[in-house]
């Protein structure tokens, strides 16, 4: 970026063009470089030179840009140095002092480094093409193809080359003003051959080929050259040069009339007098000189030369005496820009300390921040070994308690084929026992058997289903029936037991629930009966009621509300809080005294969330407990159903049929309804055996 802004300053000081040039500054500027003292500074040197550019008028611009590029200058910044320098040459070149510019070409190469770096090229590259020109308009041809040579190495450096075409342009340029014209005319026919290049103006290299030959005498070609010059040009200057040069070459060759025509259409026709004291036209001169060779007027041919001569003479003489001017300004001002160049590297010098003293407390700071980042790292390292280690060690405790979760599942799941078997058949002989024992002792006993194996198998079942629940397995089976139905069914179940222990038993269902629902039905009347278990076993004195309601809503479901309440104990409220935890109640005596797992509540309440509600307590130590049982269910689409037909049933005779792989249910089931039936016929189905039983009617 520095090497392009300070390219684009040199073409300003080429055209002028401030325009151009702050839109490069602030191009520059939006790279937004921070913390470069080189691009702080150079960025300050260019801004400096357009501001001048486009505040001074034509008069006073060159001086002013020269004034402002001799004054500055950092001692510790060869770049910007050396570019000033070549700048400033430039001007002076431009103003044909010629003796200073290359003082200050000189002064350009001399603090460039050896070094390669992207800014020694763009330096060397600069100062070598300033001093091509100076060279060439000095007449020193040998100066020229060695800043040519160096300007050469410096392209190739970064892979550019050399323009070959508008090289042998200027050197043939250089060589006139050498007044070397035989070494010009030889460039000049290497020229001819030389592909055009699309960066020099067209014409100038035939214009100074043609200039090359009218020295030498050879005019015809002079001609065809500045022909062809008028040809590919349109630049006014150009054609002008081209035109003088025909002018010479057509006088050279003798055609009089043609001369005399082309100077009087241009307005170049002058008497002798305007022409050996007015006119300084050197092209002029010489094509009027010709003239007068060929109409034999020597002496007038030969005041004619002299007249070029001097002007020759006066032309070198001003050039070396603007030259000598600039230089004793230069050398009066030498200790005022020293004063200013001391000042400038003081006020360095303290800018510098100040930097050093602010980047010295910055690395104290980042040294600081290097320690605590070490130590953080360190510390995170150590942690992420830890979490590796414990990560480890979870995993290990994952796979066993996953382990120990398949195996509670197989235990389980074997528990309850093996148990429930030998349970039903317990439950079901002490139930035959009980209605055709032969005496009341008998069964009495077989009712104490009957309760007992019913409670082993309650407590079975809540066991796989609290275990099918913590697993995630636990599904609702969905089916269509009547709720009110449902809880009736579960009522009557607990008639007897109420009555057993002198309970008054009531019961309220709401005729909403009349309505079929799709749910769980089963998972309901096994909530239920969780909670009329606990009411009438808790329950010493008094009552047990449920009270059964339901509000449709307008999305088709039933908000279900079933509340269980009795008079029995109550219950604390630090044992409310944790009452629904599996395997807990409200202490040990209770568990003593009435027996349970503590897990019927945990289960009810589980259900009751799967049913989107609730199950929550209300109780009072010696004030009973009121247990609300809540769930949002769906009602049936209502159907048509069929009547049963009596005349059928009473023609066909009931049929029963059961399926089993063991055959103490089968027994049971003979000894249950043996009375009321024919027989039975077993039929093998695979590992099941299949009976057949029909109504003795």
């Amino acid at each position: 970026m520095t090497v392009k802004l300070i390219q684009e300053a040199s073409e300003a000081l080429y055209t002028f063009d401030s325009d151009r040039l702050g839109k490069s500054i602030t191009d520059a500027k939006n790279a937004d470089i921070v913390g470069d003292i080189h691009w702080d500074r150079t960025l300050l040197f260019v801004e400096g030179i357009s501001d001048i550019i486009a505040q001074s008028d034509d008069a006073t611009r060159t001086e002013n840009l020269i004034q402002y590029l001799d004054g500055f200058g950092f001692a510790d910044d060869w770049f910007l140095n050396s570019v000033s320098q070549s700048l400033s040459a430039f001007l002076y070149v431009s103003r044909n002092q010629l003796l200073v510019g290359t003082e200050r070409i000189d002064s350009a190469m001399k603090v460039i480094p050896s070094e390669l770096s992207p800014q020694v090229t763009s330096a060397r590259i600069l100062a070598s093409d300033i001093a091509m020109v100076l060279h060439g308009l000095q007449g020193k041809p040998d100066f020229m193809l060695e800043a040519a040579r160096l300007q050469s190495q410096a392209k190739a450096s970064i892979g550019e080359t050399i323009d070959r075409y508008e090289l042998m342009t200027n050197f043939v340029y250089a060589l006139n003003r050498a007044r070397e014209y035989e070494s010009a005319a030889q460039v000049a026919e290497l020229l001819i051959v030389e592909p055009h290049s699309e960066t020099t103006a067209s014409g100038v290299a035939e214009a100074y080929m043609a200039a090359t030959f009218n020295e030498i005498g050879d005019y015809n070609r002079a001609e065809r050259l500045s022909l062809t010059a008028l040809e590919s040009t349109t630049h006014a200057a150009i054609e002008s040069r081209a035109t003088l040069e025909r002018l010479v070459a057509l006088a050279g060759q003798g055609k009089v009339a043609d001369a005399e025509s082309l100077m009087t259409t241009r307005g170049w026709k002058h008497s002798p007098g305007e022409l050996l004291k007015d006119i300084d036209n050197q092209s002029i001169l010489h094509a009027e000189a010709l003239l007068a060779m060929h109409r034999d007027e020597s002496p007038y041919a030969l005041a004619l030369m002299k007249r070029r001569a001097d002007l020759l003479i006066n032309q070198v003489q001003s050039a070396n005496s603007a030259d000598i001017s600039a230089m004793l300004s230069n050398l009066e001002n030498t200790r005022d820009r020293q004063v200013e160049r001391e000042g400038a590297l003081q006020r360095e010098t303290e800018m510098r300390a100040v930097q050093l003293e602010q980047k010295t407390k910055l690395n104290r700071l980042l040294w600081v921040l290097i320690g605590g980042l070490t130590i953080a790292f360190n510390f995170l390292l150590a942690f992420l070994r830890y979490r590796e280690k414990l990560s480890v060690k979870v995993q290990s405790l994952q796979e066993d308690a996953l382990s120990a979760e398949k195996m509670k599942t197989e235990f389980l799941g074997l528990i309850n084929h093996e148990i429930r078997t030998p349970l039903n058949g317990i439950i079901g002989i002490s139930d035959a026992m009980i209605h055709h024992a032969p005496n009341p002792t008998m069964r009495a006993q077989a009712e104490i058997v009957q309760e007992s194996g019913q409670l082993l198998f309650d407590l079975l079942d809540s066991l796989i289903t609290m275990s099918t629940i913590e697993g995630n397995r636990l599904s609702l089976d969905k089916e269509e029936d009547v709720l009110a139905k449902t809880i009736r069914r579960e009522v009557a179940e607990w008639d007897n037991a109420a009555a057993k222990k002198d309970l008054i038993f009531t019961h309220f269902i709401g005729a909403e629930l009349e309505d079929a629902v799709i749910t769980d039905h089963k998972r309901i009347r096994q909530s239920l009966h969780y909670l009329l278990s606990n009411a009438i076993r808790f329950t010493q004195v008094g009552r047990v009621h449920l009270h059964a309601t339901a509000i449709q809503d307008r999305n088709g479901h039933l908000d279900v509300t079933i509340v269980v309440a009795d008079t029995g104990q109550g219950i604390s409220e630090d044992v409310q809080s944790r009452l629904f935890q599996p395997f807990l109640q409200a202490d040990a005596t209770m568990t003593r005294k009435y027996g349970g797992a503590g897990l019927s509540l945990a289960i009810a309440r589980k259900l009751a969330r799967m049913m989107r509600g609730d199950l929550v307590v209300k109780s009072r130590e010696g004030r009973g407990t009121e247990f609300t049982f809540t769930a949002r269910i769906p009602l049936a689409e209502p159907t048509a159903h069929a009547l049963p037909d009596d005349r059928a049933a009473a023609a066909t005779a009931p049929l029963l049929l059961t399926l089993d792989d063991v055959e103490e249910p089968e027994a049971i089931i003979d000894l249950m309804l043996g009375e009321q039936l024919l027989g039975a016929r077993p039929v093998a189905l695979g590992e099941t055996s299949t009976r057949n039983y029909k109504a003795t009617g």
